[in-house]
C-alpha cells in the first residue's frame, strides 16, 4: 500500500505544473472528466483533490465522488476508490450516477479479490475485496452483478476454509440467482462445504447426515461437470463410511454398558445398507448383542 501511494504521489507531483486549475467548480468536473476519458487519471486526481468537496452539492457532489473514485480506480488504488463510494448508496440512492457507482464498486471488489488470490503471500487484498463485496451485496441486492459478487464471496470463504460462511454465501447465490452461470458450482461447493465441516465419526452425527443429504442431492441434479460428480461421489462414500463407523462405535459402547437393545438398533442401521462397509463388524456385534439379550431373558425368568 505504501509503495502504491508513493507512486501515486510522484505522478501527481509530476503533473502539478502542467494542469491549470479551472475558475469554477463545474469547470473542475468538466476538465477532470476529459482527463479520465483520455486515461490521464493522475491529472484528474490532482484536479479533483485541489478542490474541497464542500464546493459541490446534489448531483454535482455525486458526480464529483464518482470521478474521484474513477481516478483512484484507474491508478490501481481500488480500496481508495471504494472509500469514495462507500456512502454513495445511502447519500445518492436516486442519483443518475448510482448505476455507475454500483458497477465501479463491484469492479473494485473483484480486482482486490483477484489480486488476493493470485499474488503469493498477499492476503490483505483478498480481505479488502471481501469487505467491498459484502458492502456491495448489502446495498445493491438487485444488481445484475449480484451473482458474480456472491460467487467471489463464496469462493473466498471456501478457499480460506470458512465453510460455515461458504454455506451462507453459496446458499444465497443458489436462492437469489438460480439461473446464473455459477449455480452449478455453487451447488457443488455448498455440498462440499457441508462435507468439510465433518470432524470425524466421533463427533456430531447430525452434520454427517446433513452432508449426506446435500451430497446425494447434488448427484441428483442435472450437472454435467464430471469432475464435480467424481468429487461428490468420493465425498459421499466417505460420509457413508463415517456414518457407519459412528453407528458401530455407539453399538460397541452399548455392549460395554450392558445394553444389547441399543447395540442391535445401531448395527441394524448398518446392515440395512445395500453394501455396508462395516458389515462384518456389525454382524459380529449383532451376534454378541443377541447372545447378551438371550442371557438377559433367561436371567429374568
Amino acid at each position: 500500500m505504501i509503495g502504491r501511494l508513493a507512486v501515486l504521489g510522484c505522478a501527481l507531483l509530476a503533473s502539478c505544473e502542467t494542469v491549470a486549475l479551472p475558475e469554477t467548480s463545474l469547470g473542475y468536473l468538466v476538465k477532470a472528466r476529459a482527463y479520465l476519458d483520455k486515461g490521464r487519471s493522475d491529472n484528474a486526481l490532482y484536479l479533483l483533490e485541489s478542490i474541497d468537496e464542500s464546493s459541490f452539492n446534489g448531483e454535482d457532489l455525486a458526480r464529483y465522488k464518482i470521478q474521484l473514485a474513477e481516478a483512484h480506480y484507474q491508478l490501481g488504488a481500488y480500496w481508495s476508490a471504494f472509500t469514495m463510494l462507500e456512502e454513495f448508496p445511502r447519500q445518492f440512492w436516486t442519483s443518475r450516477f448510482r448505476i455507475r457507482a454500483e458497477r465501479l464498486q463491484f469492479d473494485c471488489g473483484r480486482k482486490l479479490a483477484a489480486s488476493g488470490w493470485t499474488m503469493l503471500g498477499i492476503v490483505s487484498d483478498l480481505s479488502d475485496g471481501v469487505s467491498v463485496l459484502e458492502h456491495f451485496v448489502t446495498y445493491y441486492p438487485r444488481s445484475p452483478h449480484l451473482a458474480d459478487a456472491l460467487h467471489i464471496l463464496g469462493e473466498a470463504a471456501f478457499k480460506t476454509h470458512d465453510y460455515e460462511l461458504a454455506i451462507e454465501r453459496y446458499s444465497a447465490l443458489v436462492q437469489k440467482a438460480p439461473e446464473s452461470e455459477w449455480s452449478d458450482q455453487a451447488a457443488f461447493r455448498l455440498a462440499m462445504s457441508h462435507f468439510n465441516l465433518i470432524e470425524g465419526s466421533s463427533y456430531d452425527s447430525g452434520q454427517m447426515h446433513r452432508a449426506k443429504q446435500e451430497l446425494a442431492g447434488y448427484l441428483q441434479s442435472p450437472t454435467t461437470n464430471k469432475a464435480f460428480v467424481e468429487a461428490t461421489r468420493k465425498a459421499l462414500g466417505e460420509t457413508l463410511r463415517l456414518i457407519e463407523e459412528k453407528h458401530l462405535q455407539v453399538a460397541r459402547f452399548y455392549l460395554t454398558v450392558g445394553n444389547p437393545f441399543g447395540a442391535l438398533r445401531e448395527v441394524d442401521l448398518i446392515l440395512a445398507q445395500p453394501d455396508p462397509i462395516y458389515g462384518a463388524e456389525a454382524r459380529e456385534v449383532k451376534q454378541r448383542a443377541t447372545a447378551m439379550e438371550a442371557a438377559a431373558e433367561r436371567k429374568s425368568r
